[in-house]
């Protein structure tokens, strides 16, 4: 072990003091970052740790001094010392957190973009939803405590006196010069979050067994947050360490500066640009094959895997009513309309949701009110893909509903049949009614043999429920694969900064 770890290690082993101030100032952070997450959880990770990083910024050069001679006698002047350089060890945990989240972002989508890429490639089907709402903020959180290894440095130079600039500049200057100091900094941290999360995997597995919300959120809570003071209780003397084993300030040639800023940004614009145009392999999970004993069942299933637009004309007393809804894999793009009583269009995508299921205020970046329904910013195509299918009342008839009898074969194309009234009425609607007599019931639908999807289809019901007969006919029209192109609704353009955020993480 090299001696400025041993020399950490020895102060937080031996020095209880030091172990409490940090169990202190974690408590006072979890706390606030505890009652930020209830205003939204972005801000719980968005807010720099100006608690933390002026109290251990403080306390940071008596600490040092024991790292170097854990023989002396410490000099705590905590504060005199907040008193002199508060504002400036504020200052700089602002400027250090605005540069670990920038930081955080471009690694989280530099790992995250060719890791979902490949996934993509392999198995094509989307993402679960909750994980595609809630990976980014702790993708970014790790990426950003990973920065703050380096930008420690910003802070113990504050602490002896430099300006915020000048210890930015002595920071990125002795990170560049001393690789393998920075190294070794960056796998402290790494060693860090890796117990850190190893301890949430643990809790998490537990919590989910016993099946009790709140086990789940004392266990996973608990021992996160036990985990994460134990580590920062050693981190924080092993910093101290390593400081007063940091390389002095160097210069650094700004081609050197420039040559790197370009690489990291135009790897990040790189994959911005895929995540946001929704670049990525999208093979076709449909399978052609509908020779089965039931063909409509397997044409239903390929046709929800993939894109569809399904619309129906629906003739009911005496009335015209038309029903759509369509689901384009390519651009990630749902909508559902009707004008059964005037029209009515809901939509979701990578970055918005409307009048689409209910909305997710803790994944919210922002909503507004668009001809009097709330738009809300948060990636819906994946809850739309999830619970969605292409049958329904507003969509086909059920496959499940019946036995389906095949009434007419060519070269190209099935057509299959559903007569029995309880039958059919269960295919085109959500309920069954009581008290039932029907006149006539069919639903007749036909199947490209080829593709193996839906392509049309057909259905009259007449009858009497509850005492009130009900006389319907259906046409319907399928469109699947490239032929489908959904427009997003013209009243939700242009699309908002908050909605451009969710498409660039939401991939």
């Amino acid at each position: 072990m090299s001696s400025p770890l041993r020399s950490g290690l020895h102060v937080a082993l031996n020095r209880p003091r030091v172990l409490a101030l940090v169990v202190a100032v974690v408590f006072v952070e979890t706390a606030l970052r505890v009652a930020l997450g209830f205003v939204h959880p972005l801000a719980s990770v968005v807010f720099p740790p100006v608690v933390a990083v002026a109290v251990l910024g403080a306390a940071l050069p008596t600490v040092r001094g024991l790292a170097a001679g854990p023989s002396s006698t410490p000099d705590w002047q905590l504060p005199a010392r907040l008193r002199e350089r508060g504002r400036r060890l504020a200052s700089a945990a602002v400027v250090c957190h605005v540069v670990a989240l920038a930081v955080g972002v471009a690694l989280f989508l530099l790992v995250d973009t060719p890791t979902r890429f490949a996934f993509y490639a392999v198995d094509g089907r989307p993402l679960p939803w909750p994980f595609v709402y809630a990976a980014p903020l702790p993708g970014v959180l790790l990426g950003t405590v990973l920065a703050w290894g380096p930008l420690a440095t910003v802070v113990a130079r504050v602490a002896d006196g430099d300006s915020v600039s000048v210890a930015f500049e002595t920071a990125v200057g002795s990170a560049v010069a001393s690789p393998r100091w920075t190294a070794t900094v960056l796998g402290l941290h790494l060693v860090a979050l890796v117990i850190v999360l190893g301890a949430a995997l643990t809790g998490f597995v537990f919590a989910t067994q016993a099946r009790v919300d709140l086990a789940f959120v004392v266990v996973l809570g608990g021992l996160v947050f036990l985990t994460g003071l134990l580590t920062l209780g050693f981190l924080y003397p092993v910093h101290a360490a390593l400081a007063n084993a940091a390389p002095e300030r160097a210069t650094v040639p700004a081609r050197r500066v420039v040559l790197a800023v370009f690489v990291v940004s135009a790897a990040f614009a790189g994959a911005g640009a895929v995540r946001v145009t929704e670049y990525r392999p999208t093979p076709d999970l449909a399978s052609a094959s509908v020779e089965s004993a039931d063909p409509y069942a397997a044409a239903v299933d390929n046709t929800a895997r993939t894109s569809y637009d399904v619309r129906y004309v629906e003739g009911v007393r005496g009335e015209t009513r038309v029903f759509r809804r369509a689901l384009e894999r390519e651009d990630r793009e749902y909508l559902t309309g009707s004008n059964a009583s005037g029209w009515y269009t809901g939509y979701s995508d990578a970055g918005v949701t409307y009048r689409v299921f209910g909305t997710n205020p803790p994944f919210e970046l922002s909503r507004r009110t668009v001809d009097g329904s709330t738009a809300a910013a948060v990636p819906g195509y994946w809850l739309a893909r999830s619970q969605v299918e292409p049958t329904g009342q507003f969509g086909l008839p059920r496959a499940d509903a019946g036995r389906w009898s095949v009434v007419d074969r060519t070269e190209d194309t099935v057509t299959v049949e559903l007569t029995d009234g309880t039958d059919v009425y269960d295919a085109l609607f959500d309920y069954r009614p009581e008290n039932a007599s029907y006149e006539t019931a069919w639903v007749r639908m036909r199947v490209d043999t080829d593709r193996g999807v839906v392509t049309d289809g057909a259905a009259r019901i007449d009858m009497t429920r509850r005492g009130e007969p009900l006389d319907l006919r259906r046409e319907y029209t399928v469109q699947t694969g490239d032929d489908v192109d959904i427009q997003r609704p013209t009243e939700l353009n242009p699309r908002r900064p908050s909605e451009w955020v969710w498409k660039l993480f939401a991939y």
